[in-house]
């Protein structure tokens, strides 16, 4: 479906889609057209500087069609048709929505039961009571009342992931799942693109499950991961950005490692109460929300599966990125990579850290270095 027009990068109009098979069409009419020019000698500058972009354009149109066929195949339709006690573990107050905000509204709809826990608050005491009546106001929209709305501390910017640092986390999770008995629980994944969710990945995976009788889902959303294999959502946004601003493609996230993704089925009227609910925290710019994960809700099933797995992907792109300041970065990457610019880098020492006891070591070279299982016990 294709959106309305809009200003973007000193161009006068933008088309905004979310459709994949429009990025496909007009990479294959640029290389049309440069393959016209290219076999005109009378039109232009003569068919060899045609020849170049044709193939370029060419190549990009190629790269798409893959990543579609790849989107096909890696991605299943989730389908909720009968009330659960659904679970949201989320780092912070806009991630609930983010994750699983339209699995909660067919909860509701459903009237099955909610339970949100958020893991992380503010340091500025004022900056976190207003997230937090955001949030409030957010699941208003679909009664769910703060009785049912935690708001937890478990992790800080001053503390180390380390063992000792996450038994207090490790126990108020527990409480709640004991005392809530979730038949759903979802969480963020394990990806390398914010410590917080990761650490509350890890705190979960590694200490809290399995549990019998509950189906466990990680939600992607900041995953600095780019491959052709396993991003093809990325990839489609990469090649539209060299369509110039005439076409702004936009996906929903992407996972790490090839578990397939379920999209969840929405229907217009619930994709756009989700929207609204986003829309209510206005300290996270609710415009750029709406606009990067304004999308049906994306989940991949839990498996528990050997750290160093999750690992390589987070420790390969910050070891790419040691050294380099947050402006390079932002200039070097703005038209050649597909992600969240402000969450690159953040907080790298602690990742790291997170790596080092987990048995990944960040200064080994390549992608296939073998580590031990569950390195950090528990």
């Amino acid at each position: 479906m294709t959106g309305p027009r809009g200003k973007a990068s000193g161009l006068p109009f933008l088309w905004v889609t979310q459709d994949p098979l429009a990025v496909l069409l007009s990479l294959l009419g640029v290389s049309a057209l440069m393959g016209f020019l290219s076999f005109h000698q009378d039109v232009g500058l003569g068919p060899s500087w045609w020849l170049i972009p044709f193939v370029f354009y060419l190549g990009l149109s190629v790269l798409v069609a893959d990543a579609l066929l790849r989107l096909q195949k890696g991605r299943r339709p989730f389908h909720l048709q009968r009330p659960i006690r659904l679970l949201i573990l989320a780092p912070h107050q806009d991630d609930c929505v983010i994750m699983a905000g339209g699995l909660a509204i067919k909860t509701a709809e459903l009237q099955g039961e909610i339970r949100i826990v958020y893991g992380v608050q503010d340091d500025a005491q004022e900056t976190a009571l207003l997230r937090q009546q955001e949030a409030i106001q957010a699941w208003s929209l679909i009664g769910v009342g703060p009785e049912s709305i935690d708001h937890l501390h478990l992790f800080s910017k001053d503390k180390n992931p380390h063992d000792e640092d996450q038994k207090d986390a490790k126990e108020s999770l527990a409480r709640v799942i004991d005392q809530f008995k979730p038949t759903v629980i979802v969480m963020p994944l394990f990806e390398g693109g914010h410590i917080e969710h990761d650490l509350l990945n890890h705190v979960v995976s590694k200490h809290l499950l399995p549990k019998a009788g509950v189906s466990v889902y990680e939600a992607p959303e900041y995953s600095p991961f780019l491959s052709l294999k396993y991003t093809p959502q990325k990839v489609i946004i990469l090649c539209a950005r060299w369509l110039f601003g005439l076409i702004q493609y936009r996906g929903s996230p992407d996972g790490i490692d090839g578990r397939p993704l379920y999209r969840l089925d929405m229907t217009p009227k619930e994709l756009d109460l989700k929207i609204r609910m986003l829309a209510c925290f206005k300290s996270q710019d609710p415009f750029t929300l709406s606009k990067r994960y304004g999308f049906e809700d994306t989940l991949v099933p839990w498996e528990e599966r050997p750290d160093g797995k999750l690992l390589a992907v987070t420790n390969r792109v910050n070891r790419a990125l040691e050294g380099l300041s947050q402006s390079v970065l932002k200039r070097l990457l703005r038209w050649f990579y597909p992600l969240p610019l402000e969450t690159v880098g953040r907080n790298r020492s602690m990742t790291l850290d997170l790596e080092r006891m987990l048995g990944y070591e960040p200064h080994q070279r390549g992608s296939k270095e073998e580590v031990g299982r569950h390195g950090s016990g528990g």
